[in-house]
């Protein structure tokens, strides 16, 4: 069995991928953890950090009340029988060599700050052969998961071997569930004889995170009062909008924050120019046919919703993504701008409106990836810009 570390077991990610994680399928075990010290409670002192630990795990996901169980006298918590170390002390500063054995992977998962910095993330590799952060991180290569195995011509930038690379991010939770919207598109385009991006668009209804407060501290939609109170932010996408697709004349994300319960929702909007080798035009049902062979062949990163139930019918789903199928949410427009009339290429226009899990929907996707770099014989990622 493979030995993973986490790094940052806070009130959501760290703790949800605690019970999400099913070793015996998944091919590791995250076997130790690295947490800042939980400060005990006055008014119960005979309560312990790995009492506070345990909180987490259970409000994360209440199925789990039976499940976590502490051996106090030795640091460690028991997770659906599998018993994991506990060490405590800040991810910056603690001495690594207290810890008695390496890893095969650590997963990053503190702050976006500590995720995109090169040298907290590396310090990691003393420990570990892989490391990976979940957020995005310009200077350092990015194992865009839902991404894995496309090899596109028409993508400006293709994902390479990693050559001595060992640390790596994953991207955002939203740009997960963007890239698993894209991937079909990008599947169908395989067979194309051109296919051009010209502009990218998304809007995000973002569930708010454990970085947001009550109470007002500041303008930044994080530290504004969430209570019926819609706050405009942005979103981590437009980095690997950029990334991906430099030459696209029009990227725009525009992220609501909200106090709801995961899963949030977007509304992305692909605008493209293309010719099939056989001249034929593209039709929505040839576009969806698409999308519902990637669905099928990768249930973890796509799931079709013929239904448009709300956001809590997706709840305990742990896809990257889940597409809305019906003409109402699945549009495609071939010309809508006319453009042909004015003898100009014309200009497609997909939209798609979907779920997207900000936590049991990353999660699986951070899995997933750490399955990747533990079990591929060749790592590809996406390289930083030079």
């Amino acid at each position: 069995m493979k030995k993973v570390l986490l790094i940052g077991c806070g009130s959501e990610i760290g703790a949800s991928l605690l019970s999400l994680a099913e070793p015996e399928i998944d091919g590791f075990s995250i076997s130790d953890i690295i947490t800042s010290e939980i400060s005990s409670d006055p008014k119960h002192p005979q309560l312990t950090g790995l009492d506070s630990l345990i909180t987490r795990i259970v409000i994360a996901n209440p199925n789990m009340l039976d499940s976590v169980k502490a051996d106090y006298n030795n640091d460690i918590i028991i997770v659906k029988g599998k018993k994991i170390n506990i060490h405590w002390g800040d991810a910056t500063k603690i001495d690594l060599n207290k810890i008695k054995q390496k890893f095969d992977a650590g997963i990053l998962a503190t702050s976006k700050t500590h995720v995109s910095n090169p040298e907290i993330i590396s310090r990691f590799l003393k420990v570990c052969k892989y490391v990976i952060g979940v957020a995005e991180g310009q200077q350092i290569p990015s194992l865009y998961v839902n991404l894995i195995g496309v090899d596109n011509i028409f993508l400006h930038r293709l994902p390479e071997l990693t050559g001595d690379n060992r640390c790596f991010v994953i991207g955002s939770c939203q740009t997960n569930g963007w890239q698993a919207q894209l991937r079909p598109l990008l599947e169908l385009s395989k067979d194309f004889a051109n296919f051009e991006v010209c502009g990218l668009e998304v809007d995000i209804i973002h569930p708010d995170t454990p970085t947001g407060r009550l109470g007002t501290k500041s303008i930044s939609a994080r530290n504004q009062d969430p209570r019926n109170n819609l706050r405009p932010s942005f979103s981590q996408i437009e980095m690997a909008m950029d990334y991906l697709f430099p030459f696209s004349n029009n990227v725009n994300t525009i992220s609501l924050r909200t106090l709801i319960h995961p899963p949030g929702y977007q509304i992305s909007r692909f605008f493209f120019r293309y010719k099939t080798r056989n001249g034929k035009r593209l039709t929505r049902d040839t576009v969806l046919n698409s999308y519902n062979k990637t669905a099928k062949k990768y249930p973890d990163m796509l799931r079709m919703g013929d239904l448009p139930f709300g956001s809590r019918g997706y709840e305990n789903c742990e896809s990257a993504a889940v597409i809305l199928t019906s003409k109402n949410f699945f549009k495609f427009f071939d010309d809508p701008f006319k453009s042909k009339k004015n003898n100009q290429d014309s200009v497609s226009e997909l939209i798609i409106q979907s779920y997207v899990h900000n936590v049991r929907g990353y999660c699986r996707s951070v899995i997933n990836a750490i399955k990747y770099l533990i079990q591929a014989k060749q790592i590809k990622c996406f390289l930083p810009v030079k």
